[in-house]
């Protein structure tokens, strides 16, 4: 089947605010691109995520490599206040023995950001296609799920401090796999009404309600019998980022969310929904990182799994070691509630997963415009013993990369580190 390139999929939203840019006055600052080129070597371990005893011939080691491209744009238009965002990257992808895996993948995001005395807003559309987040050998084929967004916001400055925005989105996950996009497949349709309140600090306060619509679009009557095929998330929350000193910043979010099943109401639950964390700028040179969390799992990452709760921690250490040398440490544990689908029609037991995740990176930056990385990943998954053999599924990744990118500024360039943003930030 043929995928949709991801510039084509955006041509759309693109086209409207192209139309922004011939209409709107003379910029009266002065516009920020980027663009880059790279290329990349990887030595990947178990990429379909075979359990450790398994025997099937793709349950191996393999080689790849990617070409990555990138472009970004932030215009003003017509101030710095209200400006115009255009981003894009791609990058293909090509394995050794692993022939079937060979893929392209792309984001793309537009964005137009205005502001005035009374009144701020924004329009955006993000697309981002990537490969699928295998898991336990399930699916031993390509699949590269695409993701799209469309939102639009506007809020009211009632004070300086305290504006009342209201966000309306609409989410699409759709995949290749019959399969898959039989179960999948999915509209999420959100609005939220939030009061948010600025201290004089640049500490932040906000409260506010959310309403998430999520449909499963393909599901069969046997389907929707066993797990439905429509739920309504309503979430009351309040987040705060407090800025306790000028090196460190809590930042805390609790909601109490009720989801609410279409045609199964006995499913229906409620959840502490939390999420915890500090950003702490211990030395000129060292950043540290730590966020906690109880949520619900994003839909995304689902295969033989249905409506997962994940509790889990993470910590981070950013170290820039010179003025050319960058070291970043990662790790994480994660514990994963979720009802497995044992077949196509019916929905089995409730599972718990132990997920336990850590990587290294080091950046080099030979010169302002030429960086070489070296990065690894590793994961663990800890099956629930009643609902598996009891085997092990790791996997790991080591990539080996060199890039080089044009800015017309150097330093704070909002358009370079916006590629870095479209790359490893998903579509939630």
């Amino acid at each position: 089947m043929r995928r949709p390139r991801p510039w084509r999929c955006a041509a759309g939203p693109a086209c409207v605010l192209a139309v922004l840019v011939l209409v709107a006055p003379a910029a009266a600052a002065a516009p920020e691109y980027a663009l880059e080129i790279g290329q990349s070597i990887y030595r990947i371990d178990n990429p379909f995520l075979f359990p450790a005893a398994s025997a099937d011939p793709l349950h191996r080691s393999d080689t790849a490599r990617s070409t990555d491209l990138g472009a970004a744009l932030r215009l003003p238009l017509p101030s710095d206040r209200s400006f115009l965002l255009l981003a894009g990257t791609a990058s293909r992808f090509d394995y050794d023995a692993l022939g079937l895996l060979d893929h392209t993948q792309g984001q793309w995001l537009a964005r137009y950001q205005w502001e005035t005395h009374l009144l701020r807003g924004r329009l955006q559309h993000r697309y981002d296609q990537r490969l699928y987040n295998y898991y336990g050998g399930q699916l031993a084929q390509r699949e590269v799920p695409r993701n799209t967004e469309d939102l639009a916001e506007v809020a009211l400055r009632i004070t300086p401090a305290l504006e009342l925005p209201v966000t309306a989105s609409r989410k699409t996950l759709r995949y290749e796999d019959a399969t898959l996009a039989q179960r999948y497949d999915l509209d999420d349709r959100t609005l939220e009404l939030r009061f948010s309140y600025m201290a004089g600090t640049k500490s932040t306060a906000a409260v506010g309600v959310r309403e998430t619509q999520v449909d499963f679009l393909r599901r069969t009557p046997e389907q929707i019998a066993a797990i439905d095929s429509r739920y309504t998330d309503r979430e009351l929350f309040a987040d705060v980022a407090w800025r306790a000193t000028e090196d460190t910043i809590l930042l805390a979010r609790v909601g109490t969310l009720q989801r609410r099943f279409e045609h199964l109401p006995a499913r229906n639950t409620q959840l502490v929904s939390t999420q915890l964390g500090m950003d702490w700028h211990y030395s000129p040179k060292t950043t540290v990182l730590l966020r906690a969390w109880n949520q619900p799992q994003p839909n995304d990452e689902a295969d033989t799994r249905l409506y997962g709760i994940t509790r889990g921690a993470q910590a981070r250490v950013v170290w820039d070691a010179t003025a050319k040398i960058r070291i970043a440490l990662a790790g994480s544990v994660e514990r994963q509630k979720y009802q497995s689908i044992d077949d196509a029609s019916g929905a089995g037991a409730i599972g718990h997963d132990r997920v336990v995740r850590w990587s290294v990176r080091a950046d080099y930056a030979a010169t302002p415009r030429l960086v070489f990385t070296a990065e690894g990943l590793r994961e663990r998954y800890t099956p629930d013993a009643a609902l598996s053999s009891g085997s092990l599924y790791e996997r790991s990744m080591l990539r080996l990369g060199i890039s080089y990118s044009f800015e017309n500024m150097t330093g704070a360039n909002r358009a370079r580190r916006q590629l870095d943003d479209l790359r490893f930030e998903r579509i939630r």
